[in-house]
């Protein structure tokens, strides 16, 4: 990863921080990226390699986060059907391919029927600033799966992850 994929993923990280305190979360990939920070914050933490990801069984988490622009045509279809368990909050980033976002979209409708499914986009341009609308080409998808309120972020500043928790 170099240091714009770094600062993306934290951004990813950070924006749902409001969500994390006192659950019990799933993070899929980017192991050892900012879990200091989540174990700081969270009831339980379960870390698991992107490549491990479909033998989990996610029923127990209130949260998963799929925050490595998970790759689509890597086992997408099965990474849907595992994740699905979770009756919690799921956030899943993907990066968007051109005319490639209603099908996933399709996709995860299918396998979340019922649920409450919104789309945020990441600007692919730094500082990499996420809000919700629906995402183009070249930028990363995150769809938020549950009924959770999305956080409220000012539009002006850039969190920065410490050791110590403050910064």
């Amino acid at each position: 990863m170099n240091v714009l994929e770094h600062s993306r993923f934290f951004q990813r990280l950070l924006y749902f921080q409001p969500w994390y305190s006192d659950k019990s979360i799933a993070r899929i990939g980017g192991r050892n990226l900012g879990g200091g920070f989540l174990n700081n914050v969270a009831k339980s933490l379960l870390e698991v390699d992107e490549d491990q990801c479909l033998d989990q069984d996610y029923s127990q988490f209130e949260i998963v986060l799929c925050m490595i622009d998970y790759r689509v045509n890597k086992n997408w279809a099965d990474l849907l059907k595992s994740i699905c368990r979770c009756s919690g909050t799921i956030a899943l980033a993907f990066p968007v391919v051109e005319g490639d976002l209603h099908h996933r979209a399709q996709e995860l409708e299918e396998h979340f029927p019922n649920r409450t499914i919104r789309f945020l986009a990441q600007s692919s341009a730094w500082p990499g600033c996420i809000c919700e609308k629906a995402p183009e080409a070249g930028e990363t998808a995150i769809a938020v799966i549950g009924d959770d309120p999305l956080p409220n972020w000012p539009s002006i500043g850039v969190s920065i992850p410490t050791h110590n928790g403050s910064s």
